[in-house]
């Protein structure tokens, strides 16, 4: 199987274009995407499905190559729920 990469510069900035979280910053972001393939080592097939399902809008075969269309809201989805937890404040 193939590797796929993404450039982390334009990822983080789409991240952040749609990003729901307010005190969800770039360095978060990145943070939670550099610890991605980590995170995607530990999870089972089935968990593996659903983050693809998350990020991927379509896939486009052509003699050219293949075009993968990605969910920006799936990007900031995943990015919130790998950031770091934050204290609350009283």
């Amino acid at each position: 199987m193939g590797q796929f990469s993404v450039k982390k510069s334009g990822l983080t900035g789409s991240v952040l274009g749609e990003n729901q979280q307010p005190d969800l910053g770039e360095a978060d972001i990145s943070a939670s995407l550099a610890q991605f393939d980590d995170m995607w080592k530990a999870l089972i097939p089935a968990e593996q499905a659903r983050v693809v399902r998350l990020l991927v809008a379509r896939v486009t075969a052509s003699d050219a190559g293949l075009a993968v269309d990605l969910r920006h809201e799936g990007l900031g989805a995943i990015a919130t729920l790998m950031a770091p937890a934050k204290p609350e404040v009283a």
